[in-house]
Order: structure tokens, then C-alpha cells, then sequence
């Protein structure tokens, strides 16, 4: 006859994890309100409210003749070798001179007197080609910045996420105070909630919980909880903790309230 009395009393004996239900609100990982880096007249929008947008994506470009035509003045001036090659062309005619008049020179047929001036004709031939080389460097430096100016004038979204508002129209001027659009990341969803201080200890960040999003949209959702703050609510006797709830295929919208359910350790 088999006694089963061992295993009953390991069974027995074993603490079962007790489970326990607390509302939340789903929100938005991230909320930008997307500003311009310059002042300027929007020329035009690219988004709407309710479009998906990815990181680096444009938003909107302001009006940017100016600079445009800016930028091609300093990209010629940075492409053109000329002043380089006229320098170089009489940096080697300088150093044919001096090099035949110091043999001149030499042999007493050129006087020092024309030697010092041939040797100070190469030497500022020399200068020169250091001069060109360094104004073609200022020329690059100054596209780069011309450059720069431009990408100032493009609107882009700073994150993965969905356009909740457009601010700014064609036409508009804005400054940098001023913001064009409203993007929020909803993936992943942050879900936050008040728990009562006796679970600390209880509950771990890293712990999976079940997230589950109000009517109509309802479900079971897994979450990871991210964040339990350590400062707590003395009044509410409440301490705020953050689910991190992955939403790659926008299973479900943020802004809805929720409940969610831990696993509590004995």
C-alpha cells in the first residue's frame, strides 16, 4: 500500500501565492509637445492627427528660400578648387625661379641683390598656397554651418509614437517657444498604480502582472512592473508603482482606466 501522506503534507505545507486585484490608468510612455528648433514661417505641415510616426520622421518644414539659396553659394564656394590651383600654379613657377637663380647665383652671374628678391617671391608664393588651402577650409566650414541652419527648419518627431494634436498651419510663424505638434509613444504603455504600503516587500520590480484594460476594449494583458517608487503617499497610505505594458501591435489604446492583478509573496 503506497503512503501518500508525505507528498499531501509537502502540498500542505507549501505557501501559495495569493493574488490581489488594484485599479490603474493606462497612459502614454511619453508625451512630447514637438517645438522648432528656429523661428521662422511654417511652409508646410506633413501629419495629421491620428497618424503613426517613427522617430526622425519629418512633421513640418519651414519656409527655408533663404537659407536654400544660402547653402548653394557656400557649397560652390566650398566645391571650388580655383584660388588651390592658381596658388599651387604659382607656388611652381616661384620654385623654377628661385631654384635656377640660386644657381645663377652661385656661379656669380645673378646679384644677391635679385636672389633675395626671387627666394622672397617663393616664399610668398608658399604663403599664399597656405592661404587658398585655409579659405577653402573656411568655405567647407561655413557650408557645414549653412547646413546646419537647414536641418534647423525641418520639424521631426522625436520618438516612435502617434500624433495626438497638430498645433501649426501652413502660413504660421512660430518661435522656439512655440509648439507645432503633440506626439505620444504608445509603445510601450505605462500603467500606474496606487498600492497599499503593506505589499511592499511583497511585490519586486521585475514581477509579471496581468493588466486588464477597461470595457470595451477588455482583455488580459502582460505587463512587467517597472518602477515601485520609494517615497511614499503618507495621506493616501498608498505607494505609486509603474507597469511597463508592451503594445508593439497596438493591442490596446492608452488614456483607459484598468485593473491589474499581482501575484503577492507571502
Amino acid at each position: 500500500m503506497i503512503d501518500l501522506r508525505i507528498p499531501c503534507l509537502a502540498l500542505c505545507l507549501a505557501s501559495p501565492v495569493h493574488a490581489e486585484t488594484y485599479d490603474c490608468l493606462m497612459a502614454p510612455w511619453r508625451t512630447v509637445e514637438v517645438g522648432t528648433p528656429a523661428a521662422g514661417i511654417i511652409d508646410t505641415v506633413e501629419i495629421d492627427r491620428g497618424d503613426r510616426v517613427e522617430a526622425g520622421q519629418v512633421l513640418a518644414l519651414l519656409d527655408s528660400e533663404i537659407e536654400e539659396a544660402t547653402a548653394a553659394m557656400a557649397r560652390r564656394r566650398a566645391d571650388s578648387t580655383t584660388s588651390v590651383d592658381l596658388a599651387l600654379a604659382q607656388f611652381d613657377f616661384e620654385a623654377g625661379n628661385v631654384d635656377r637663380a640660386r644657381k645663377l647665383n652661385e656661379r656669380g652671374v645673378l646679384p644677391d641683390q635679385e636672389m633675395a628678391q626671387a627666394e622672397a617671391a617663393f616664399e610668398i608664393a608658399r604663403l599664399r598656397v597656405t592661404e587658398a588651402r585655409e579659405e577653402r577650409k573656411a568655405a567647407e566650414m561655413e557650408l557645414g554651418r549653412t547646413e546646419a541652419i537647414l536641418k534647423r527648419l525641418v520639424v521631426r518627431s522625436p520618438l516612435n509614437g502617434v500624433v495626438m494634436e497638430v498645433v501649426g498651419a501652413a502660413g504660421e510663424y512660430v518661435s522656439q517657444s512655440d509648439s507645432v505638434a503633440t506626439v505620444a509613444m504608445i509603445d510601450p504603455i505605462q500603467v500606474d498604480a496606487f498600492l497599499p504600503l503593506d505589499l511592499i516587500g511583497r511585490i519586486e520590480e521585475g514581477d509579471e502582472v496581468t493588466v486588464r484594460p477597461q470595457a470595451p476594449i477588455g482583455g488580459e494583458l502582460t505587463g512587467t512592473l517597472d518602477v515601485i517608487d520609494e517615497v511614499a503617499d503618507a495621506r493616501s497610505g498608498t505607494i505609486r508603482v509603474r507597469i511597463r505594458l508592451e503594445n508593439g501591435a497596438y493591442r490596446t489604446l492608452a488614456g483607459l482606466n484598468c485593473s491589474v492583478e499581482f501575484d503577492l509573496r507571502p
